[in-house]
C-alpha cells in the first residue's frame, strides 16, 4: 500500500485496493465472466418487477398491458444488467469481495504477484 503524505501526517491513498487485486484493469469479458449466480439473479429480479410495474402502469386501454409489460421488463432488466455490470466491475480491482471465484487464468496473468 501506498502511503500519501498531506503536511506531516501519513494517510493511506483512497485508491488502494481494500480487497486482493485479481485483474487491476479488466476487459469486458473478464467482467461478464467474473459475473456470480447473485449478479444475474438481479438482472431477472429487475425484469421481473419491471414486468409487473409495466402491467400494473397500463390502466386504459387494456390492450396495451402486455406490450408495456414487456417494455417495461426490458428496460429494468438492462437497468440490472448496467448495476450487476458495475458491482463484477468493481470485485476485479480490488474494490470489492470477490466471491466469483476468480479463477486462475485471471490470477495467472498477473505473474506471480501474492495477493
Amino acid at each position: 500500500m501506498t502511503e500519501a503524505t498531506w503536511g506531516q501526517i501519513p494517510r493511506k491513498s483512497v485508491y488502494d485496493p481494500k480487497y486482493p487485486v485479481v485483474k487491476q484493469f479488466p476487459t469486458m469479458g473478464e467482467i461478464l465472466g467474473n459475473m456470480s449466480l447473485g449478479d444475474y439473479t438481479r438482472v431477472g429480479t429487475f425484469g421481473a418487477t419491471g414486468y409487473l410495474f409495466g402491467y400494473a402502469i397500463a390502466h386504459r386501454p387494456y390492450t396495451l398491458r402486455g406490450p408495456t409489460a414487456a417494455y417495461s421488463a426490458v428496460t429494468f432488466a438492462v437497468g440490472g444488467l448496467f448495476a450487476s455490470y458495475l458491482a463484477s466491475r468493481q470485485r476485479l480491482p480490488g474494490g470489492a469481495p470477490n466471491k466469483a471465484g476468480g479463477g486462475g487464468m485471471m490470477r495467472g496473468e498477473q505473474g506471480g504477484e501474492g495477493g
